[in-house]
């Protein structure tokens, strides 16, 4: 198994992608002459039809926990996925700069001795998304929750059902205790419509903060699941 260079140098070698003689790059490319010799030029993410429509399903993945150094390698890919999206609406291409940052603040966190539950939906791409939590007496807070920039769709304002899958999860957990009475996010800007489709209601005196009580959420998973 590559230890965490090795797969740091695999993501720099993939970023770049090498002319033949006498070939020239995609209209608007920018052409630069390699280290070792030879002319390159970086892709801009632009996925196929086939990946713009496909969706990610609950049978495809699951929810496993994350170690720091499947982290750290997920943030590089992210940080390279992140900088090469390109949408015409810039809202959009702020979703997938977004969640590079989600992932950059989780790492940072992690590192200053965060108490946060980490776990993500892992796929042969990689990390998909990820979540962090924090279980308290009653309730269950999400710290952060982040997909992927490849899972920012294209034609859509949307995630691929990777935001819903991690809170299906949650809310499994959530219902299995009969202390959790809720469980509460602060929705950033632009994710209450998301937050208010599964179920989530503004928190008393708070601007920021939603809740799904244990109704909603089983009313959410018998959707979700059927």
């Amino acid at each position: 198994m590559p230890n965490f260079l090795d797969r740091l140098v695999e993501l720099e070698q993939k970023s770049k992608q090498y002319l033949n003689e006498g070939e020239s790059p995609p209209q608007g490319q920018s052409v630069f002459q390699g280290p070792r010799g030879g002319r390159y030029y970086e892709p801009i993410h632009d996925p196929t039809a086939e990946e713009r429509t496909r969706e990610v399903t609950p049978k495809e993945l699951k929810l496993d926990s994350i170690t720091d150094v499947e982290l750290s390698y997920a943030k590089e890919v992210w940080a390279d996925a992140a900088k090469k999206f390109r949408h015409p609406n810039p809202l959009i291409t702020n979703l997938a700069l977004n969640s590079y940052f989600l992932m950059n603040d989780v790492v940072m966190e992690l590192g200053a001795g965060s108490d946060s539950k980490i776990s993500g939906i892992k796929s042969e791409r990689g990390l998909e998304g990820f979540i962090a939590i924090k279980p308290y007496e009653n309730e269950i807070y999400i710290d952060k929750i982040a997909t992927a920039p490849w899972n920012i769709n294209h034609s859509k304002r949307r995630r691929r059902g990777t935001g819903s899958q991690m809170l299906a999860s949650v809310f499994n957990i959530a219902l299995k205790n009969e202390k959790i009475e809720r469980v509460r996010v602060e929705a950033i800007t632009g994710s209450k419509g998301f937050y208010s489709k599964i179920g989530f209601v503004p928190v008393e005196d708070s601007k920021a903060y939603l809740a799904i009580s244990r109704e909603n959420m089983e009313q959410f998973l018998k959707r979700y699941m059927g």
